[in-house]
């Protein structure tokens, strides 16, 4: 999901609203590059889900810093789909076809169809 920054800032962690579930998920940022996902500039370590809806905060293994006007695209995957919810329409999400044993990779480039 894209993202774009009105001021400088350094992203410590990141939150995903998901309805609940088993296994583990890792969340990541990844730069742009001429709109599509690009290079991870910031990443969890695999974090067991909550087992009851909603939010859930996980802490970026380092600081990512962005500039003002800065866009980025925030990442998930998931060991198991607990189901996450979204709206449909613009932006487009970026979707990948690795699955969980890929973990979250160092590039995206190439890697994804847009949904809206």
């Amino acid at each position: 999901m894209p993202v774009t920054f009105n001021e400088n800032a350094n992203i410590e962690s990141l939150s995903i609203y998901h309805n609940g579930g088993t296994g583990n998920m890792i969340l990541g940022i990844y730069s742009d590059q001429s709109g599509v996902p690009a290079s991870l500039i910031g990443v969890t370590l695999s974090t067991q889900l909550n087992t009851s809806e909603g939010w859930q905060t996980i802490s970026l293994i380092s600081p990512a810093s962005v500039k003002s006007g800065q866009k980025v695209w925030l990442s998930w995957v998931f060991q198991k789909n607990p189901g996450i919810r979204y709206s449909i329409g613009s932006p487009a999400r970026a979707q990948s076809d690795n699955l969980w044993s890929s973990g979250m990779p160092s590039g995206f480039f190439g890697k994804s169809s847009f949904a809206a």
